[in-house]
């Protein structure tokens, strides 16, 4: 349980760090290849996140401080935000 909850802080970064570096790129760097591949790895992230968010709804209880602190919803949230930018 401890390593699925530290691969979700994990996918959590990655996907805030996807959002910080399409914020910063210029506009010129966002071409159909670049969109195509942070696309890909955005979903591809989100599955991992999403399928790891069922697993944990079993195994930890609801008072868990991963659940506590709305780790979910927030990584939902900006998931949600960046694929309307990347579409």
């Amino acid at each position: 349980m401890e390593g699925l909850l530290q691969r979700q802080l994990i996918i959590a970064e990655a996907v805030q760090k996807i959002s910080t570096n399409i914020k910063k790129d210029s506009a010129i760097r966002k071409t159909a290849e670049y969109i195509r591949k942070r696309l890909v790895n955005l979903e591809e992230l989100w599955d991992e996140f999403d399928n790891n968010h069922k697993k944990l709804t079993v195994l930890c209880d609801n008072k868990h401080e991963y659940f506590q602190s709305g780790t979910y919803l927030s990584v939902k949230e900006l998931y949600s935000t960046q694929l309307h930018v990347l579409c």
